[in-house]
């Protein structure tokens, strides 16, 4: 999983670039990172004080790996007790998680004279799915399904006027291949459910279900990144293209079902999807992974924007995610959970080196078991958050990943906060909260839970953490904030109060109009979808809100999906 390019660079230290009058930042046209805080850097130090340091980090980073995903009933682990809306989150908001920070985020690091290096976002700040829809059709034309030309079209469009009419509006989509497993052959392919996918020196797009196809053609190849990433990228691609199928058909259910063009088709239908999108992050995702005092401060509008995505954000909330993934996963009820570990959900991304794509037949997700779709499939769990994290995590190797780093997730999530020179965890916590407030972990706190010693394999991590008793008195924010989820997040169902403070005042910012979207489209921002009908809606009279409710778009009759368009554009 990754988020941007960070190389390692100990004699040189990366510096953020503010986004307060420096005359030496460089120009870019897209967003900096800022801090929510002020506290004082942390020193990396030099020579054997550096290589010490590093060499704890490896050290505790080595030590995280723990292979069990879901808890045992509560009697079996003292002090662990699941109370009614306590239940883990399905394991679909892991990967959308995921989506949603690599629409915020997208690190380089750019040099400067002198030899600084400065790190900069390639992305805006805001929540508005750049990294599936690029520029559009215009800007990115290889994104989108070759344009029909006014004399092909059926019958039932040729009434429609407008010089743009052969405009494209579609998403290209990728079919897929022959089953994997022998004994899963009549599983049909040739279905565009996969990503669209070019071979390298090909002439086009893999549409023929043969196996040739690998490099993801998405505007952001990051959400090539792994099975279920990809299968949910591919997942709003379907949605437009439904949407926008139907709009350029029947024309415009808010406005009397008004003609409209290809390219009103396309704009429409991606103001329908930013807006179910925006609404899914604030009122299914956050809800579940805020803490709920917090959560209910961003919908009450308490907490404060800011002014580009923070680097406690980058660095620090957004990585609790990992600790989320699992070390397996039930795909379906084709593949047997013993071959579908982490490691082997990860080799379906054109980024490895021997991928088996384009996606087998028998390897299409069914989402009732990442997400609560029906009452009587019991979708499976993400993991708790707390230290500890999937094997694949730890050992694995991020050389064999685009990024080309040495070493494995597990210690780049603690490392970079030090080569920035982030303060520790406890540094920001008595800024935020003031020294003394309970909030604060105290250091008998920073120790492994009971609860967590009870339901993971621990053993290695105390021992690494009684070798390095100072880590936990100066702790890197990524490791701070899980542990803090750990200890006040009801035993890792949400984030801890920092954390999600952290998660909520990136996401107010993100929740401004964006430049990327075109002509301002209206009815985007934070008063527009979080407003109390949607915040009292239960059922869907509102609109689409919630990750399986966008899903169900896919299997509505037009007049069905008519009505969730008005209602969730609610125009007025």
């Amino acid at each position: 999983m990754r988020h941007g390019e960070f190389p390692e660079t100990p004699d040189k230290r990366q510096s953020l670039s503010k986004t307060t009058g420096n005359a030496e930042q460089p120009a870019c046209p897209f967003g900096a990172y800022s801090s929510l805080f002020d506290a004082a850097p942390v020193p990396l130090g030099k020579g054997a004080k550096y290589d010490s340091l590093k060499r704890m980090i490896e050290e505790i980073a080595a030590a995280r790996a723990s292979g069990v995903d879901t808890a045992p009933p509560p009697a079996k682990v003292p002090g662990f007790d699941i109370k009614p809306g306590d239940e883990n989150i399905p394991a679909g908001y892991t990967y959308f998680g995921q989506l949603v920070v690599h629409d915020l985020t997208h690190s380089i690091v750019t040099a400067m004279r002198g030899g600084t290096q400065v790190l900069q976002n390639l992305n805006t700040p805001n929540l508005d799915l750049d990294t599936i829809y690029g520029g559009g059709p215009d800007r990115c034309p290889h994104l989108y399904q070759s344009a029909q030309t006014k004399a092909k079209l059926p019958a039932a469009r040729k009434k429609m006027q407008g010089s743009d009419d052969g405009a494209q509006n579609l998403f290209r989509l990728g079919r897929t291949a022959k089953a994997a497993l022998p004994e899963n052959w009549r599983e049909g392919y040739g279905l565009p459910f996969d990503l669209p996918r070019v071979e390298a020196g090909s002439p086009g797009i893999a549409a023929k279900a043969a196996r040739v196809g690998i490099t993801a053609l998405v505007h952001d190849d990051r959400n090539d990144d792994n099975l279920v990433l990809a299968q949910l990228t591919a997942l709003f691609m379907l949605v437009h293209n439904r949407v926008a199928s139907y709009l350029s058909r029947n024309g415009d259910p808010t406005d009397n079902d008004s003609d409209l063009s290809n390219r009103e088709s396309f704009t429409l239908a991606r103001h329908f999807v930013l807006k179910a999108y925006r609404r899914i992050v604030v009122h299914d995702f956050l809800r579940r992974l805020l803490l709920p005092s917090v959560y209910k401060q961003l919908t009450d509008g308490e907490i404060e924007p800011h002014d580009h995505v923070p680097v406690e954000f980058v660095f620090g909330a957004a990585r609790v995610g990992h600790a989320m993934v699992r070390g397996s996963y039930t795909i379906n009820e084709h593949i047997r959970p013993s071959v579908s570990g982490l490691g082997r959900m990860m080799s379906f991304s054109g980024d490895t080196a021997d991928p088996n794509l384009p996606l087998p037949a028998d390897w299409v997700i069914d989402w009732h078991q990442f997400l609560q779709i029906d009452e009587e499939i019991k979708p499976q769990p993400a993991r708790r958050i707390s230290p500890f994290l999937a094997p694949t995590f730890v050992h694995g190797r991020l050389a064999t990943r685009p990024t080309r780093l040495n070493g494995s997730l597990s210690f780049h999530d603690l490392w970079r906060c030090y080569l920035l020179g982030l303060p520790t965890g406890q540094q920001y916590a008595r800024q935020w909260f003031g020294a003394g407030s309970p909030d604060l972990l105290s250091e008998e706190e920073m120790q492994l839970t009971p609860v967590f010693v009870g339901l993971h394999t621990a053993g290695n991590l105390q021992t690494a953490l009684e070798k390095y008793p100072d880590f936990l008195k100066k702790t890197p924010l990524s490791y701070y904030l899980l542990q803090e989820a750990a200890v006040r997040g009801c035993n890792g169902r949400y984030l801890g109060p920092l954390g999600s403070y952290i998660y909520a005042a990136t996401i107010m910012q993100a929740l401004e109009e964006s430049p990327q979207i075109p002509d301002r489209q209206s009815g985007l921002t934070f008063k527009d979808i979080v407003d109390k009908a949607s915040i009292d809606d239960a059922v869907g009279d509102t609109g689409v809100k919630t990750l399986p409710q966008l899903l169900a778009i896919l299997d509505l009759s037009d007049s069905q999906l008519a009505t969730v368009i008005v209602k969730t554009l609610r125009r007025t």
